[in-house]
């Protein structure tokens, strides 16, 4: 069902078996794994079926290290950060997993191979194809392309493939229905989740308080607690969760919120494309990729010369600057494309307008390039990195004094990077455009290693990880290896903020793969029956309106499931 929480009469107090704080990729997933079991499932979510300014302003906070954009690199409503997500899907690399011994922190308590039963089911929740990711078989199969991965030194440089998930990218649309039929799962929409309760000890949660932007207070009790709402949400909620324990629940070491990382993103070449490499290089486009691919390819340094040069993990791709890319006009139908895509309404729609009508013929110039490739339309081509961030506990998120509409502390967040990384990113760069000028694919026109002054930072890649670090020993993380809270019996954390270290692929993938191991973790703990794969699913009765709180009523009335009573509702 889906209800809004708005409607929820103040001081009520919700039963559940299982209270999921957090309807993005991982929520979602975990919920749907437990539709038709005989227990009852509250997931709340900020935000309601598209987005609103007025609940994305609760991600502002304060930046004091690098320049970060917090209210824009996540979207708060159903579906999460899906509706903002490229689809692109790839399984981190085995070695992503193991210690490296030039990284500090590096190690997961976990391997590839405690992931990988996992993953075929990720691939149907992201409805992607499973004949694997090997860039010699698929790039020749795909029709109509002519495509195939570089002839690179697989010794020092190697092609690797990302499958792109189109039909099942926003989470929130694809499972919306799923959800609102679900008997025994309540989506509460535009619920804020302010403060994990939990009992004098602090070794269990005990509730959740919920508040709504229309000033309403009201309150969760469950047996068993997921929290996923992102990697800087997560911590800042365990933090605000102070009333029991001053430092926040699951902080007694002081680890909550340390070893926030991203995948740093910077242009390290321009460069000029030699005698055929053009058509080849076309699924190294992320932009082509998306528009006509089902995979995307990028290159990565051979994990040999990895260990050899001590480097972090990076992906190279191509980039067009395409003429009139830079143009008012371009500026301004991409961010009315970008606000339609995440489901808001324009900003500022007449100025939009008139940057439009200022410069048409850039714009129509910059669009026959996106769709054609065409080399007239073409103003430059650049090699960009995304790198993989060294962990690194001064990174981190922290509480700000100031406080949002919910007077919850908002966050402070203080992202770092190091000498290891600036030094990574400069030497792969070398590496990358050096090898490829000795394939004879390009000719380097300009080096910019941006990262060796100190006005120039890097971009950012939206990827938030390594707030709640996985770790065996209480005192250097702050989740186990279930990514159950140490200390804390009945609260688990999903999604990539339990990251010991970034990798650098997209993150999605194995945040799913993490989530439904977490429903294997909750289904034990709670004695149900093995995995169904196909959901048998009773529908809502006809009279159950979203919203509609007497309907709401008398269903969880008729509904015999475990302890679920909706006192006050």
């Amino acid at each position: 069902m889906l209800l809004d929480a708005r409607t929820i009469p103040e001081g009520t107090l919700i039963e559940a078996d299982l209270c999921i704080i957090g309807a993005g990729a991982a929520g979602i997933t975990i919920a749907r794994e437990f539709i038709g079991q005989p227990l009852r499932v509250c997931v709340l979510e900020s935000g309601g079926l598209r987005m609103q300014r007025e609940v994305q302003k609760l991600y502002e906070g304060e930046c004091v290290g690098l320049p970060y954009e917090l209210d824009t690199t996540r979207t708060r409503f159903l579906g999460g950060s899906t509706n903002c997500w490229g689809g692109f899907s790839r399984p981190f690399e085995d070695f992503h997993f193991e210690r490296r011994e030039w990284i500090t922190d590096s190690g997961w308590p976990i391997c590839a191979d405690d992931l990988a039963p996992y993953y075929p089911r990720v691939h149907d929740v992201c409805g992607i194809a499973t004949d694997g990711f090997d860039a010699d078989q698929i790039l020749p199969a795909i029709e109509g392309h002519d495509l195939r991965p570089l002839a690179l030194p697989k010794d020092r440089l190697v092609t690797r493939l990302s499958r792109l998930s189109k039909e099942r990218r926003c989470f929130g649309k694809s499972y919306r229905e799923e959800l609102k039929q679900a008997p025994n799962v309540s989506v509460y929409l535009h619920a804020n989740a302010v403060e994990l309760l939990a009992n004098e000890a602090a070794s269990a949660v005990t509730g959740v308080r919920v508040g709504t932007l229309t000033g309403k207070r009201w309150r969760i009790e469950a047996r068993t607690f997921v929290l996923a709402t992102g990697a800087i949400e997560n911590a800042r909620l365990l933090l605000a969760s102070n009333s029991t324990e001053a430092c926040g629940l699951g902080n007694r070491n002081d680890m909550v919120g340390r070893y926030f990382m991203e995948h740093p993103r910077s242009v390290v070449a321009e460069v000029e494309l030699l005698a055929d490499a053009e058509q080849a290089m076309r699924a190294y486009l992320p932009r082509y990729a998306m528009l006509r691919l089902p995979v995307a390819a990028e290159m990565n340094i051979a994990p040999s010369v990895q260990n050899e040069e001590r480097l972090l993990d990076a992906a190279a791709y191509l980039e067009l600057v395409l003429h009139g890319e830079e143009a008012a006009s371009t500026t301004a139908l991409k961010q009315i494309y970008w606000d339609v895509w995440r489901g808001a309404r324009p900003r500022e729609p007449l100025k939009q307008i008139a940057a439009i009508l200022s410069s048409p013929i850039d714009l129509a110039t910059f669009g026959w390039g996106v769709f054609s490739c065409s080399e007239r339309f073409i103003r430059c081509r650049r090699i960009t990195l995304i790198a993989e961030q060294a962990p690194n506990p001064d990174s981190r998120v922290m509480l700000s004094h100031l406080r949002d509409r919910l007077g919850m502390n908002r966050v402070r967040l203080d992202w770092r990077l190091t000498e290891q990384d600036h030094r990574s990113v400069q030497r792969t760069a070398e590496i990358v455009t050096g090898e490829l000028e000795r394939a004879g694919l390009l000719k380097v026109k300009t080096l910019m290693p941006e990262w060796e002054s100190d006005v120039l930072a890097p971009k950012w890649n939206w990827h938030h990880m390594g707030t709640t670090r996985m770790h065996e020993e209480a005192r250097c993380g702050v989740v186990d290896r279930d990514c159950k809270v140490h200390g804390i019996d009945n609260l688990y954390i999903a999604g990539s903020s339990v990251f010991p270290t970034a990798g650098n692929h997209t993150p999605t993938f194995t945040i799913l793969a993490l989530a439904l191991r977490i429903t294997d973790r909750i289904r034990s703990r709670m004695k149900l029956p093995p995995l169904r794969l196909v959901h048998q699913r009773e529908r809502v009765p006809a009279d159950f309106e979203f919203g509609n709180a007497a309907a709401a009523r008398s269903y969880a009335a008729r509904t015999p499931l475990s302890k679920g009573a909706m006192r006050g509702v």
